[in-house]
């Protein structure tokens, strides 16, 4: 049933904003016309069962299917609303920008609540009970009040649907020790906490509740809010849903968040605003609830009144205050501003939370959980039914979904149940349900007895003792008359109203699982109260509390991360319950198992039972009595409404091991009739032990469900029917598929032991002989267990394949151990090794038998869940895990429609009626309770995979080793040591290969040898399966085969590529010789032209290259065969072979023949059968079923050998011609041989074009110069990279010897020179001057003196440093002027330095070690060698750079390195030879660049004492370094210096020496602006010391006198001050007499 879009019309009235809003989103997810016409779980059908893949929603009407299908596959996506569609147009918000989110809210059509909302709104109530099932199972929250919909709409109570959610929790207020509650969620009496808010709140309350349930795993995901997908889209739909979650303990106090259950109610919408009548919802939660936790940011008077409403409701109330304002206010103001609202509110003290005092969503979720968890502990919350809130619910005009249809069925139901609770389940079934008592039971024994006697003499007597004790036993079998139960429960299901008799059987299955649960809590209770005798004390000598203790801790050491794959037994058993839902597994129990003889006294009653009954009634009545009453004519139909509806028919029953002939096929002949005309059907039957959980894996797989309760072991063979969608009808060649489930093998407890091996035996073979594809599930865990379902298959599989049949196999495992993988290889042996021979069975070879891997993806199904604790999360990757293996059954299915036709349910019915004989009547070469022979033959399977494994694992060993022979040979390679001889690649190809037959062979009779050894000791008992030796032996003929073609095929196809990569290399390396060529042609002309070239011009050069290296190759392509013509030559030898002789001109339209279908018509039959009016329909259909067959097993194979991208072979058309061959061996009807040629030429000319399109393009991938220029791109880049690789070698030797060894050199070179320069100085003929600073001065003053300069005196008098330093660069200038020295010292220490680096670089490219390509590691390598001997110093500080950081091959960059090398030291030598004159301007440009300066050390040579006369600033002239006393030789008139007289402006020509001995003081910062004495001077400067002027003394300083008075006027005009008023006798002074007292002074002669 598909979504249903129907127009509808608008009617006059207008809706109302909300009204529209609502059907807007139904409208736009398309379920508008849902609303009259509701879903129904048949819709599954088409959303799940056949749905194999898991893609997105590609537009928003694909929304509710996708939901749906994800739901049922437990997806954690499945609420997700993303879909590849525009955003929602309606949405205001989703028009501008959209909101954040975990996803873009511009992919999500609708609010994720609202998509839920609206799948429940067009859903109808078994629907919704089905997907509330699995929310619950998922952990997400279901609705419990869907909000008003449409016009006068209510709020409804979603009652119905959880009904069937059953969990089982523990909590500690539980009296009794170790037991569990086992109750739906709609009866358990658990407090209900409920979640409102109140106007506007910043925070999530759905978040928080989130973190609340989860606990310290971190926030669950049963509540949807605005950080999730879509989350922050508008909601439309679902203001004022009310949703439900809980939290249920384990018992476990380290892995409970609380240690009591709780419900949890989420209030979505505005609690204060929301629609509804009355404001229904919130009424009912402040009735209801024990606590109710109100999220608001601020209290308005409309809050505040809402808020009195709900604490006049008595229900305890938390404000949680989400402001927030309240963050930025302190500590104190804050619980001031707490207990003050707690006081206005009248609520009890810590009873409101601030968000903003708890910093965060986490704190106060954590606050919240810690106070509610006191309040469990307290038990101060009163606890609630939600089946008994109903009725407020009415009062509060809420509508119940439990209808008058529902009511009536439970009033029904009761009436039928009502004696199972007041007298329990064996009085009920042996006085109502009295045909399934020890007299049916008895009677099936007594008829497999009589059907299996043989005959001898003592078997007759027994025969007769049977007859005798049946006619006993049928006087009270014809007294039976239908009891009421019987009466009510047919008349029930007879009802013509389909809803009626669904809500029956909904409520008969709820009731009994009810009945089973209470009354093994009461065995429980009862066990528990029961007193300890004394043995029993003895036995176990422990306390009640370490019982209780233990047994928790048993129960809960199960729980580990690794999920359920470590689970016990009796973990399973909670596993299931906690769930509560018939899909899962079927647990085993730690009940005591009463004695074989005695019936265990509390088996329950399952509608099974009930069903089973009424067949017995109709088989009864209708075998003894030959015909029956009307009342009974009717039944077949009920059962065939029942299987329609989804209710297993019971094809087998499992407790008595038998089936009823006449009931079965009538209901198969009334399914017949219902079923469409020409209904085509397929089986698929799951077979596997009791804790396999069987009805879980279909249920999960297909979505069918076998609803076996987990309390209830029932044991038999359940069928059901799946309509196939039209899209895969063709590719199963069916309409129907049917599912047979088994239930109960190996179960304990069920049957008598003796009894109990032999019905597994009937039950596996009845099963397996029936279906098409049989689906064996593994058990998830237990050695033991796996042994069993080995076996078990392995005694059906040999006794089916004895009636002619063999189904195909798909195993599904629940564990991803080795064992299970191991045993997943040896199932698919054994199965391949029973149908080796077989012509008709034998429909797979040895393709995929070189490694049977078991991938875990595809072979492994893991429980849903990640523990046993009830709130454990389903485990990541499960419900991709359901695709991949549900995909997996589908080419199971394609594969079986390829091989064996379909049947109808005609044929079905005459199968199960021709195998139930063969069961009945043991008509099998060994008998059904012999296990002797599967154990043997699984022996001998176990040892034969192990002796092919070693074969296969030998051979590919070999194999590889050769082939590496091959790809490594060279020509030069030498034949026995002769060097004037060589061998050729054919020859080591041709030796090899012989020699890989012979290996073959070998071990072929390695493994013969040790089938015959095995057969000859006659190991355990292998004598019974001697009739499967021949299977064996031509399995080891089909491996052998296979390996030796295997080897051959590897063997050529390493020469072939050996061929390519010899051709390929001899490529590559002329590509690569022409690349460098051509790359260092690009950089030469980059150095050139500094920019780089683009890519477009290196692709240029690149394809120039490449062109001529590819026209100077002879590369001849691989040569094309004409593979059609291989095949018809083949087909030419097989019909010869065959004896054909006629219609051979068939063979003429081989290569033109044109694709078409293959058609069966009267020319295929031969000419008697024509005219004896044999040729009919039903003749001509089964000779096109066979050809359809034939064709689409040999488009398989040929699909298959397409998939290996291998070349064409001959053994492939071979191998296609036999499987029409064997098809035509088994066919059984007569045709003439053109039908035989036509299907050879239809199926090869297919072949052939599939086959020459696969040989095309291996010849294409292989072909030489296909592969080279697939290597083009990679090739360029290549170039490209080299190209900047070399480039930024280039720049990097460039970089390192302009930044690193430029500076070296040029240091090396003027460094020298400097203070060569300053010795020359020194030491030529002016060296004199700079012998003393004293000398110096006195030079300096005597070339002032004859240079007669007021200029010069002036700058030497102010500027004296200056001046000197300038003195002496032009006295160096001009003596480096008038010699080469300059020119040759720079030319001999630049040939030094070069033969330095050069001999360095040299050094580095002969030592290679680890750092040989890191760029930066070689030149600090360089830079050590030259700074070795001391006098090189090289700047590293560039190194460090990202230039330098690269990784290149050494031998590339040194290169490099050199080159830039030389081209820095020829260019150094070209500049200096253009810059090596001696002019003035070059020498003093030379000079600048020196680092040592020579003028510095001259200078500081020269210069003396610093300290300078504090009056004339005369120079001190003391040699001695360390002197303390400063002396002047020769003071000067203070004028000189700018110093004026006290009384006038003029400048004053006093001389020092003369001033102390007069009267004159001075006044300067030195004396604070105080006037001292000159005489006093030294009480200021105290260091020096200046002489008296004596009288009649020679007269002091006449140098200076003379200058003062020759450039008195100058002095005064510079110092803008009058000319000082010196004596007549100063103008006197001759510059001789200057000179003469120069040379006094300073005793130069």
């Amino acid at each position: 049933m598909s979504l249903k879009r129907l127009t509808l019309s608008r009617k006059s009235r207008t809706l109302s904003v909300e009204e529209q809003a609502q059907e807007d989103v139904l409208h736009q997810l398309g379920l508008e016309g849902n609303r009259a016409n509701p879903m129904d779980p048949a819709v599954m059908l088409e959303f799940h069962t056949w749905n194999m893949e898991d893609p997105p929603a590609s537009a928003p009407t694909d929304l509710p299917r996708t939901f749906l299908h994800r739901l049922w596959l437990l997806s954690p996506q499945a609420r997700s609303p993303i879909c590849h569609a525009q955003a929602d147009p309606f949405a205001e918000g989703s028009k501008e920008g959209g909101h954040p989110g975990l996803a873009d809210d511009a992919q999500c059509a609708v609010n994720p609540l609202d998509l839920v909302t609206a799948v429940y709104l067009s859903a109808n109530s078994f629907l919704r009970q089905e997907m509330t099932v699995r929310m619950a199972q998922r952990g997400f929250a279901v609705p419990l009040l869907l909000p008003p919909s449409g016009r006068g709409g209510q709020v409804t109570f979603l009652l119905w649907p959880l009904r069937a959610v059953v969990r089982m929790w523990k909590p500690d207020s539980q009296a009794e020790p170790g037991s569990f509650i086992t109750e739906d969620m709609t009866s358990a009496n658990i407090p209900l906490l409920s979640f409102v808010r109140l106007g506007r709140c910043s925070i999530s309350k759905s978040h928080i509740a989130n973190h609340i349930l989860g606990g310290f795993q971190g926030p669950a995901s049963c509540f949807l809010h605005r950080g999730m997908d879509g989350g922050r889209m508008p909601r439309r739909l679902s203001e004022g849903l009310v949703e439900m979650s809980w939290y249920l303990p384990s018992g476990d106090h380290d892995l409970d968040i609380f240690h009591e259950p709780v419900m949890v109610a989420n209030f979505r919408g505005d609690a204060a605003t929301s629609a509804g009548t009355d404001n229904a919802q919130l009424c009912f939660l402040c009735h209801h609830s024990a606590a109710i936790f109100v999220f608001c940011d601020s209290l308005g008077a409309k809050e505040h009144l809402q808020l009195a409403s709900i604490r006049k409701s008595g229900s305890r109330i938390f404000l949680i205050m989400c402001s927030q304002q309240e963050i930025e206010m302190v500590q104190w103001q804050k619980d001031l501003a707490l207990d003050k609202l707690a006081e206005d509110l009248e609520l009890p003290k810590g009873a409101v939370f601030s968000y903003g005092r708890l910093g965060g969503e986490e704190e106060l979720a954590l606050t919240l959980s810690e106070t509610l968890g006191r309040l469990l502990r307290d038990c101060s919350l009163q606890p609630v039914t939600l089946a008994k809130a109903a009725a407020t619910a009415h009062e509060l005009g809420i509508t119940i979904d439990e209808g008058e249809d529902c009511k009536m069925a439970l009033t029904q139901v009761n009436e039928v149940v009502k004696w199972i609770e007041e007298r329990g389940a064996c009085w009920y079934r042996k006085e109502q349900l009295p045909l399934q008592g020890p007299l049916w039971k008895r009677l099936v024994q007594l008829e497999k007895e009589e059907c299996r006697l043989k005959d001898t003499e003592r078997s007759a007597q027994r025969l007769q003792e049977i007859q005798t004790e049946k006619e006993s036993l049928c006087p009270e079998k014809i007294e039976y008359s239908m009891t009421a139960v019987m009466r009510s429960l047919i008349a029930a299901l007879s009802s013509q109203d389909k809803r009626k008799r669904a809500f029956f059987l909904r409520w008969m299955r709820l009731r009994l699982n009810e009945i089973v649960r209470q009354s093994q809590q009461i065995t429980e209770t009862q066990e528990q109260n029961q007193p300890i005798t004394e043995n029993q004390e003895q036995s176990q000598p422990i306390t009640e509390k370490q019982e209780q203790s233990q047994a928790i801790t048993e129960k809960q050491d199960a729980i580990t991360a690794e999920g359920m794959d470590e689970t016990s037994d009796d973990m399973r058993l909670h596993y299931s319950t906690f769930r509560g839902f018939y899909i899962l597994v079927p647990e085993k129990t730690e009940k005591k198992i009463p004695p074989p003889e005695i019936k265990q006294p509390g088996t329950p009653v399952g509608l099974e039972h009930f069903t089973r009954e009424m067949g017995l009634v109709f088989e009864m009545f209708i075998s003894s009595l030959g015909g029956g009453s009307d009342g009974l004519q009717c039944f077949p139909t009920v059962a065939i409404d029942l299987l329609l509806y989804g209710l297993p028919f019971e094809l087998l029953n499992g407790d008595a091991s038998t089936m009823s002939p006449q009931w079965m096929g009538s209901v198969l002949s009334a399914l017949h009739r219902r079923l469409p005309p020409g209904s085509q059907v397929r089986v698929l039957t799951i077979l596997g032990l009791h804790t396999s959980s069987n009805a879980a894996v279909i249920s999960a797989l297909l979505g069918a469900t076998f609803p076996v309760d987990s309390i209830q072991n029932t044991r038999g063979a359940f069928m059901l029917l799946l309509a196939v969608p039209e899209n895969l009808r063709k590719d199963l060649a069916c309409n129907f598929l049917l599912l047979i489930n088994t239930e109960g093998l190996k179960c304990p407890g069920t049957v008598q032991e003796e009894d109990s091996g032999m019905n597994d035996s009937e039950l596996a073979t009845f099963a397996m002989g029936l279906s098409d594809v049989t689906l064996l599930n593994l058990p998830p865990t237990g050695e033991e267990e796996m042994r069993d379902t080995l076996q078990i298959a392995v005694n059906a599989m040999l006794r089916v394949k004895e009636a002619g049949r063999m189904p195909f196999f798909q195993a599904v495992a629940q564990s991803n151990g080795e064992d299970t993988k191991l045993l997943l290889q040896l199932l698919s042996r054994v199965t391949q090794i029973l149908a080796t021979g077989d012509k008709s069975l034998a429909i797979s070879s040895f393709e995929n038998l070189q490694e049977y891997e078991v991938s875990s993806s595809q072979q492994c199904l893991q429980g849903p869940w990640q523990s046993s604790h009830p709130m454990a999360p389903v485990r990541p990757g499960y419900s991709n895990a359901v695709l991949d293996h549900k995909q997996s059954l589908l080419a199971a299915l394609r594969t079986c429609a390829a091989n064996t036709p379909s049947i109808t349910l005609l044929d079905f019915r005459e199968r199960v009626t021709s195998l139930w004989e063969t069961v009945v009547f043991d008509k099998f070469a060994f008998e059904l309770k012999n296990t002797q022979v599967g154990e043997a033959y699984l022996d001998l399977c176990r040892e034969f995979f192990s002796w092919e494994q070693a074969f296969i694992g030998y051979m590919e060993s070999w194999v590889e080793v050769a082939v590496q022979l091959i790809l490594t040979f060279e020509e030069r390679t030498l034949v026995n040591g002769d060097s004037n001889g060589h061998q050729s690649l054919e020859d080591v190809l041709s030796r090899v290969k012989k020699q890989a037959v012979k290996e073959v062979e070998a071990e072929a009779t390695k493994l013969f040898s040790n089938l015959e050894e095995y057969f000859k000791k006659g190991k355990g008992h292998v004598s019974l399966i001697e009739k499967y030796r021949g299977n064996f032996t031509k399995s080891v003929g089909i491996l052998k085969e296979h390996m030796a073609c295997e080897a051959i095929y590897k063997l050529e196809s390493a020469q072939r590529e050996h061929d390519i990569v010899t051709r390929t290399k001899h490529f590559q390396t002329e590509l690569e010789a022409a690349l460098e060529v051509q790359l260092g042609s690009i950089l030469q002309r980059n150095k050139i032209s500094e920019p780089i070239p683009e890519e477009k011009q290196l692709l240029e050069e690149f394809d120039q290259v490449w062109n001529m290296t590819i026209s100077k190759l002879d590369l001849t392509p691989l040569k094309k065969w004409n593979i059609t013509g291989q095949v018809l030559q083949h087909l030419r030898e097989n019909l010869s072979t065959c004896g054909i002789s006629k219609h051979l001109e068939k063979l003429e339209e081989f290569s033109s023949y044109e694709a078409s279908d293959f058609i069966v018509d009267e020319e295929h039959f031969g000419y008697r059968s024509r005219m004896k009016q044999m040729f009919t329909d039903e003749r001509r259909m089964q000779a096109q079923a066979l050809a359809n067959r034939v064709i689409e097993r040999c488009r398989l194979y040929v699909m298959r050998k397409k998939s290996l991208k291998r070349d064409y072979l001959d053994s492939y058309t071979k191998g296609l011609l036999k499987i029409v061959d064997q098809a035509l061996e088994t066919k059984q009807f007569d045709v003439r041989s053109r039908f035989e040629v036509e299907l050879k030429v239809h199926v090869c000319a297919s072949a052939a074009r599939s086959f020459q399109e696969m040989h095309e393009n291996f010849v294409s991938e292989r072909n030489p110069l296909t592969q080279i220029e697939e290597t083009r791109e990679h090739h360029f880049w290549k170039f490209v990279y080299n190209f900047h690789k070399r480039d930024q070698c280039r720049k990097a030797a460039r970089a390192f010897t302009t930044l690193c060894l430029k500076p070296a050199v040029l240091d090396y070179i003027y460094g020298a020179l400097g203070k060569l320069v300053e010795e020359q100085m020194r030491s030529g003929d002016d060296g004199l001057y700079y012998h003393s600073p004293q000398t110096f001065h006195f030079y300096l003053l005597w070339v002032l003196l004859q240079e007669d300069s007021f200029e010069s005196y002036l700058e030497y008098l102010l500027s004296s440093e200056s001046y000197i330093r300038g003195r002496i660069q032009d006295h160096i200038e001009e003596y480096l002027s008038g010699t080469g020295i300059l020119q040759e010292s720079m030319y001999k220490h630049l040939e030094l330095i070069s033969e330095k680096m050069l001999t360095a670089v040299k050094q580095i490219v002969a030592y290679r070690n680890e750092s040989w390509g890191n760029v930066r590691l070689l030149l600090e390598r360089v830079c050590d060698d030259l700074e070795g001997p001391g006098d090189v110093a090289i700047p590293r500080d560039a190194l460090q750079g990202p230039l330098f950081q690269i990784s290149t091959p050494g031998d590339r960059f040194m290169e490099c390195l050199e080159e830039s090398l030389a081209e820095m030291l020829q260019s150094l030598d070209e500049e200096f030879r253009q810059n090596g004159g001696c002019s003035t301007e070059n020498i003093a440009s030379k000079l600048q660049a020196l680092p040592v300066q020579p003028l510095d050390g001259l200078y500081i040579r020269v210069r003396g004492c610093e300290e300078r006369c504090p009056f004339c600033k005369a120079p001190c002239e003391v040699w001695e370094e360390d002197h303390t006393v400063h002396h002047a030789l020769l003071h000067r008139p203070k004028g000189l210096v700018s110093y004026t007289c006290a009384t006038s402006d003029s400048l004053s020509h006093t001389i020092c020496p003369s001033e102390i001995v007069g009267d004159n003081q001075f006044c300067n910062r030195d004396t604070d602006g105080q006037y001292l004495p000159f005489r006093d001077y030294q009480l200021v400067y105290p260091n020096w010391n200046i002489p008296e002027e004596v009288s009649g003394s020679r007269e002091l300083s006449v140098y200076w006198k003379y200058v003062l008075a020759r450039y008195n006027s100058k002095f005064a005009r510079e110092y803008q001050c009058q000319p000082a008023q010196l004596p007549e006798e100063w103008f006197s002074i001759t510059q001789e007499e200057a000179i003469e007292n120069l040379q006094e002074t300073f005793t130069v002669a």
